[in-house]
């Protein structure tokens, strides 16, 4: 629904990621719900009236509305008045009397006093893995109230574009890459950019260095890898002597050194909180994390989101 008043004729599934075309649509026994609704205008307060429509599933249906501002209701087609200006997101739930019972939840955006910017969710079957890296992007709009048909961009970070709204596209080149959907309207010559960042990483190469002769030293994979906070980093000496562990970027250099001295022989474990010597945090992106000892070295990579 817009600002002024069109009657709202689209909905998504966010569980899924997809549009819903028609209740019709359900096969026998599934339970289906979208959200439809109008407005009496555009100024708050504005009288909005909600309907559910449901296929499927085991009547009968119980159905709880929130409206986003606090409010909600159990009836299958409410009047909710909104006394604010602002932009509310309005949550169905249809739950039916099967055994056992089957769930159905919808959403849809409301804005009120508001001129409605259109937006758009995207998702990427991976964000990170060897190249060359296949990734299907998906991309759903969530916008209530302008006519289809809808056209995307896509620009995939690396020079490729794409029309399509379910592209599938492959990085070839080891690299950090900000995919981006645009969404235009009939209506509206106007963008929706939501972005994913993909991470297309080197082969890892377990031995480098001048020597692979000690078989018995080993970088564990960290754990959680990729990582938001913190890393834990586990290696095991088969001797004891002089530890360097450290953490570089794509370009080779230094940003964190764990451990630089003597350790005993077995396993340690060592934990990154992603800050870098400075003591700022490390940006998101592709990491190595490098284990020298007696002239060996290990490495293995690290992807901080």
């Amino acid at each position: 629904m817009s600002a002024h008043g069109l009657v709202w004729r689209l909905a998504i599934l966010p569980l899924v990621g997809a549009m819903w075309v028609e209740p019709a649509v359900a096969s026998a026994g599934e339970l289906m719900c979208q959200i439809r609704g109008s407005a009496s205008g555009s100024i708050p307060p504005v009288s909005v009236a909600f309907q559910a429509l449901v296929a499927g599933g085991a009547p009968s249906h119980v159905f709880h509305w929130d409206f986003g501002d606090g409010g909600s209701a159990s009836q299958q087609a409410p009047t909710h008045i909104y006394t604010a200006t602002g932009t509310y997101l309005v949550i169905l739930t249809v739950t039916d009397a099967a055994a056992p019972f089957q769930v159905c939840r919808d959403s849809t955006v409301v804005p009120i006093g508001v001129i409605a910017d259109p937006f758009c969710g995207v998702t990427a079957s991976t964000r990170w893995g060897d190249a060359p890296l296949a990734v299907q992007f998906t991309a759903y709009p969530g916008l209530v109230g302008d006519p289809e048909p809808y056209t995307w961009n896509w620009r995939f970070g690396d020079g490729a574009t794409s029309t399509l709204q379910w592209p599938a596209h492959t990085y070839d080149v080891p690299g950090t890459y900000y995919a981006v959907a645009t969404l235009h309207t009939p209506l509206h010559d106007y963008d929706c950019f939501t972005t994913q960042r993909i991470s297309a990483l080197e082969p890892e190469v377990a031995d480098v260095g001048p020597s692979t002769r000690d078989l018995g030293l080993r970088l564990e994979p960290p754990r959680p890898n990729p990582f938001g906070t913190m890393t834990a980093l586990a290696f095991v000496l088969p001797r004891a002597g002089h530890v360097r562990l450290a953490i570089s970027d794509p370009s080779g250099r230094s940003i964190a050194i764990l451990v630089n001295g003597y350790r005993s022989a077995g396993r340690s474990v060592e934990v990154w909180q992603g800050r870098v010597d400075a003591g700022h945090r490390a940006p998101p992106g592709l990491y190595f994390v490098s284990l020298e000892h007696e002239g060996i070295l290990r490495r293995t990579r690290l992807v901080r989101l």
